[in-house]
């Protein structure tokens, strides 16, 4: 038996409560849904910002590090803040502060 994770285990849970119900067109539904998530990724508009240097730098840093191209991720985000799919997290950089360096005499 295959060991679901939580959300696995309430959607299992909810489908045996009987809380779902088919559509009636299935194939007509599925086909309007692959439109929508095929228009969804339709890039057609260009957008021009200005950012600091360091903002951008930390950005490229992680697109990196997700392994994705730095606009790429830009787009990510913003479609995510737009469908509430954005979530805090801790910063990817902490400004440090320089610490003076000490000679000795």
């Amino acid at each position: 038996m295959v060991e679901l994770d939580k959300e696995e285990q309430m959607l299992s849970e909810s489908v045996e409560r009987g809380e779902w119900q088919s559509v009636e067109n299935l194939d007509a539904e599925i086909a309007k849904s692959k439109e929508y998530a095929k228009n969804t990724f339709i890039k057609n508009q260009r957008m021009n910002i200005r950012i600091s240097q360091k903002d951008l730098n930390a950005l490229k840093i992680r697109a990196a590090e997700e392994g994705l191209p730095y606009q790429t991720l830009v787009s990510s985000i913003i479609h995510k803040y737009l469908a509430n799919n954005l979530f805090e997290r801790k910063p990817v950089y902490i400004a440090q502060e320089a610490k003076p360096k000490l000679r000795k005499s």
